[in-house]
């Protein structure tokens, strides 16, 4: 019967402007939600029915809710935050060196190593003098704790780096954990637009932390990649560790394989890395200046007539955290070998030219060990702004990722409230058309 088809058709139309005033309201509280895709009702006519004289309607049937973003601006920014987050890893693990390193801190490497040889250009003018003397044990004194000191601080700053290195293992294991779960979700359930948007923010956040590639099933899994290697596959997850050298491993089965990470990961094994091979320079310098001090003081004599011993002793395991000055001498100035000759007066100074002559040896690569220690802060200067400068380029790329992404998906509460209106007074029109096929129904039932 004609009047029960249109009841029929009323329905679906209430069933329609239901659905989509659901996905509108959904929309509007989710404005503010990060991530959230602007939600749209996939609906299509409904198959026909044959009524002899033609094909009749038979209204509307509601096929999905589609989320409005583009996979590929996402998965385009996946590898985005990963970019960035790289840069500005590395250089917020340098950023502690910069102070440590800085040539006009008077407690520095740098001064400490000025001021000691000031100090020995001074005593030329009365080798004999006590005071003199004492000012040039305290200068090393200075110089030997300035070394350890920056040492310290070298070793503070990897152990924060592995520190925050193995917090973003145990992060992306966790969230790895999670997409393998959601990825079970989504083919258990039928247009899981909200787990949809649950798996682009794992997803986002891992390239954050590791810089993956996210591959989209069709069946709306994401498998998550690592330079080809999976550490999500539908519903397993591998683990990622550390190597005793600070590399990043996922686990292969048998064994694990090294991958040149990407995101915060990369940025802080790069950090890690730098710092490292600056913390190697630094005692280097320390090494090589000890040992050369101690040379030329050897080929003087102090004022008792004796050989000059060790200005400096050092751990050849780690001479930078270990300099020191001796305590013998700092005890007893007069142990200073400044003569050139056992028998020499009292005002003898003939060896300090050798001594001072330390300055502007090379030392470490050909460099002096002033040069050198300037050659470290140049250095993670530079890392710094380039570090800086790929954090800029980055972002922007990525800004401009989120704002394509924001236009497509993003949700403009003018237009979902002129929807509202919309789609309430397609409800209505469709209850209305219930309403008077159920009066036509009534009548035609009082005429039986």
């Amino acid at each position: 019967m004609s009047v029960l088809r249109n009841i029929q058709i009323g329905a679906s139309g209430l069933t329609a402007a239901n659905a989509a005033l659901s996905a509108t309201s959904h929309n509007v509280v989710n404005s503010t939600t990060p991530g959230y895709q602007r939600r749209s009702v996939q609906q299509s006519t409904s198959i026909p029915t044959s009524v002899g004289v033609g094909m009749a309607g038979r209204g509307v049937s509601v096929t999905g809710f589609k989320r409005m973003g583009s996979d590929l601006v996402m998965q385009q920014q996946v590898a985005g935050e990963g970019d960035y987050a790289r840069a500005m890893a590395t250089e917020g693990g340098l950023a502690p060196l910069e102070p440590l390193l800085d040539e006009t801190q008077v407690s520095g490497p740098h001064s400490a190593l000025t001021a000691f040889f000031d100090s020995l250009q001074q005593a030329t003018q009365d080798p004999s003098d006590s005071s003199n003397r004492r000012v040039v044990t305290a200068r090393a004194k200075n110089l030997g704790r300035a070394f350890r000191a920056t040492s310290e601080g070298f070793d503070r700053t990897l152990q924060g780096q592995e520190t925050e290195m193995e917090g973003k293992v145990d992060r992306l294991n966790a969230i790895s954990t999670k997409l393998a779960a959601v990825n079970r979700d989504i083919i258990a359930q039928d247009g899981p637009a909200d787990l949809l948007d649950e798996r682009d923010r794992i997803l986002k956040e891992a390239g954050s932390i590791i810089g993956a590639t996210a591959d989209l099933e069709p069946d709306g899994t994401a498998n998550l990649l690592v330079q080809g290697h999976a550490i999500v596959s539908g519903a397993n997850a591998r683990t990622v560790s550390l190597t005793d050298d600070m590399q990043v491993a996922i686990d292969a089965g048998k064994g694990s394989v090294v991958v040149d990470a990407d995101g915060e990961l990369g940025g802080l094994v790069d950090a890690w890395q730098i710092t490292t091979d600056l913390r190697e320079t630094l005692s280097q310098t320390a090494q090589a200046f000890a040992d050369a001090m101690n040379a030329a003081h050897a080929g003087g004599f102090d004022r008792n007539g004796a050989a000059g011993g060790d200005l400096f002793t050092y751990d050849a395991a780690d001479p930078a955290g270990t300099l020191r000055f001796s305590e013998t001498i700092d005890a007893d100035p007069d142990l200073l070998a400044f003569a050139s000759d056992a028998t020499a007066l009292a005002g003898d100074g003939g060896n300090l030219p050798a001594l001072s002559a330390v300055e502007d040896a090379g030392l470490v690569g050909g460099k002096s060990a002033a040069e050198a220690l300037s050659g470290l802060t140049r250095e993670v200067a530079t890392h710094v702004a380039t570090a800086r400068a790929d954090a800029d380029t980055a972002g922007m790329v990525l800004d401009d990722l989120d704002q394509l992404q924001a236009n497509l998906a993003g949700v403009d509460l003018d237009e979902e409230a002129a929807n509202l209106m919309m789609f309430q007074t397609a409800y209505q029109a469709s209850a209305k058309v219930v309403q008077v096929n159920d009066q036509l129904l009534n009548t035609l039932m009082e005429m039986v």
